[in-house]
C-alpha cells in the first residue's frame, strides 16, 4: 500500500472509476518515475553530488528538499547548516535553502561563491503530504488505466514508463494533462539516497 491509498476515495471520485490497489500502484509507479520525488512519507536523508562547471552563487538541488545539513566541495571547506568557519579566509558561512537552490552567506549577509568542481550535499527530502496536483494527476492516470477494455489493460500490465507502443519518449506519461500537473514536482537533479 503506497501513499495514494489514503486518497483512494478522492481519486475514485475524480476519475469516475472506483480506484483499486492495482490502479493506484500503476499511478504511483508512473508518478514516482516521472517526478523523482518522494510523496506522503516522512522526509528521508539524501546525498546529492552536483558538478559545477563554473563557480556559482547557487547549487541546484532536488525539488523536494526540506533541509540541508552539509555541502562539501572537493578540495574545499565543508559548509554546515549552522555555521562554518573557513580558516583560510577567516569567514563564517551559513547555508540558506531557497526553494531548490542552495545559497551560502557570510556573517555580513554577503553571498558565497561555490567553486567549480564536484560538490556533495546532504540533507533531508520528501513531501510529507501529497499535493493536490499529484492527486489530480493520479486520478487521470487511474482513469487511463481503468478505462480500456480488459484485453487492453492486460496488454499494459507489464509495461514500463516509455514502452507504450514505441510512440512515447521515456520521460512521457500516457496522459499529457497529468504531465502538465506534475511538471512542477519534477526533479532535474540526480539523487542518491
Amino acid at each position: 500500500m503506497g501513499y495514494l491509498s489514503a486518497y483512494a476515495d478522492s481519486i475514485g471520485s475524480l476519475s469516475g472509476f472506483p480506484a483499486n490497489q492495482e490502479s493506484l500502484a500503476y499511478a504511483e509507479e508512473l508518478i514516482n518515475a516521472y517526478t523523482g520525488c518522494l510523496f506522503g512519507a516522512a522526509p528521508i536523508t539524501f546525498t546529492s553530488k552536483i558538478r559545477l562547471e563554473a563557480a556559482s552563487y547557487q547549487l541546484p538541488l532536488p525539488i523536494d528538499v526540506q533541509s540541508v545539513s552539509t555541502a562539501t566541495g572537493v578540495g574545499q571547506d565543508v559548509i554546515t547548516h549552522v555555521a562554518t568557519v573557513m580558516p583560510a579566509a577567516g569567514v563564517v558561512l551559513s547555508l540558506r535553502l531557497n526553494r531548490n537552490l542552495l545559497q551560502a552567506e557570510d556573517s555580513g549577509g554577503l553571498p558565497y561563491r561555490f567553486g567549480s568542481g564536484l560538490w556533495t550535499v546532504a540533507g533531508t527530502r520528501g513531501y510529507p503530504n501529497v499535493p493536490g496536483a499529484v492527486i489530480k494527476a493520479a486520478s487521470l492516470l487511474v482513469a487511463a488505466y481503468l478505462e480500456p477494455s480488459d484485453p487492453d489493460r492486460s496488454r499494459f500490465a507489464n509495461l514500463n514508463l516509455g514502452d507504450f507502443g514505441g510512440t512515447m519518449r521515456l520521460s512521457e506519461l500516457p496522459v499529457p494533462e497529468a504531465m502538465q500537473m506534475l511538471n512542477a514536482y519534477r526533479n532535474r537533479v540526480q539523487v542518491s539516497v
